[in-house]
């Protein structure tokens, strides 16, 4: 089984750019034949036809050049079959985009599916993933030693977010809380090699009291276990990727987290032990309060969050994978698929058993 992972490999801590580096990654553990192949070299698609895969996987961010490269690098190698991860929810024109289907997209949000479908795709939810064994839970002592390491009181209710510096990720809540509460210490990470950061943003959430932290941390899981609180209050869909991979890895180290009814989310999860959905600011205000007087509230955001780890997404795709080769697609023409047996064998790829 050979499988080709189109995307953008670089150092850049984006969401499309990590779930591409990670699948690539975690198909490479299960001893599979994998490539990883920038879609922004030259020599792509000469790449692709070298490589000869049964399986092209695209996971790139969702413009118009990004769908119409897509099509065209699939005529590299016509003997595989195309899949194409619906990471963003933010997709070009609807007629454009028809004119470019793959034989299946794995979609997160219903909208995503909805709209997917009536363009035609072949459909199958698969959402991002976390490394449960990376993000996990600590004691109260470690969480203080690790407040202590970074230079955080360690007595203050520090609520957290991993921020793009943009205003379309709703960051102002962050000023309504400091207003708020005088004894919360908020702490905002962003990335130091982010474009088009918003210098003006970030000024003004310093100026409120909020600790803006634009730097790579090896240990990023740190961060989060020694936080108490995980806010998301984007609203805007084009915000962030559809599952957000820092809900997920704040749920996997075990603190409350509130968010937004944010793309997949709340298809993931039930709300409860921990997990809060909110429309309005003035919720995330109320339930901050409650969380700071009632610190003996029941949380178990990380027994929400194991079935969605990478292995056990891994085993879903690799499950898509083998359906479709096993099962086989017949290309009728370059923008529609058929089942048929086009195979003279079955392919089937093994995986491990899904990890709880």
């Amino acid at each position: 089984m050979r499988i080709a992972v189109i995307g953008h490999f670089d150092n850049t801590d984006e969401g499309t750019r990590i779930v591409a580096k990670t699948i690539a990654q975690k198909l490479e553990e299960r001893g599979l034949r994998v490539k990883k192949i920038n879609i922004s070299s030259i020599s792509t698609f000469l790449e692709i036809r070298r490589f000869k895969p049964d399986v092209i996987h695209f996971v790139i961010g969702p413009t118009t050049l990004g769908f119409i490269s897509t099509k065209l690098l699939s005529f590299s190698w016509l003997r595989a079959v195309t899949v194409l991860s619906v990471v963003h929810s933010s997709i070009p024109k609807k007629k454009i985009l028809s004119l470019f289907r793959h034989d299946i997209a794995l979609v997160q949000s219903k909208d995503s599916e909805r709209v997917y479908e009536e363009l035609g795709f072949n459909t199958r939810f698969l959402p991002n993933g976390v490394d449960i064994d990376k993000f996990k839970p600590v004691p109260i002592e470690q969480k203080i030693k690790l407040r202590e390491k970074y230079g955080l009181p360690t007595e203050k209710f520090i609520i957290l977010h991993m921020a793009s510096m943009k205003r379309k990720r709703n960051l102002s809540v962050f000023k309504t809380l400091k207003q708020q509460f005088s004894d919360i210490e908020i702490l905002l990470i962003g990335r130091e090699n982010e474009k088009n950061i918003d210098w003006e943003l970030v000024k003004e959430l310093k100026s409120a009291g909020c600790r803006v932290w634009l730097k790579h941390f090896p240990e990023i899981e740190e961060i989060y276990q020694l936080a108490d609180c995980y806010v998301f209050p984007a609203k805007n869909k084009t915000a962030a990727i559809e599952t957000p991979l820092s809900v997920l890895e704040a749920m996997a180290c075990n603190i409350p987290v509130i968010t937004t009814k944010f793309g997949a989310l709340p298809r993931m999860f039930d709300e409860g032990e921990g997990l809060f959905f909110v429309e309005n600011e003035d919720e995330i205000v109320s339930i901050i309060k409650t969380l700071r007087e009632k610190r003996d509230i029941p949380v178990n955001t990380r027994k929400k969050v194991l079935k969605y780890s990478w292995d056990n997404i891994i085993n879903d795709l690799i499950k898509i994978y083998n359906r479709m080769l096993g099962e086989g697609y017949e290309k009728t023409d370059h923008n529609s698929i058929s089942w048929s047996r086009r195979f003279g064998k079955k392919h089937s790829i093994q995986g491990n058993s899904p990890r709880t």
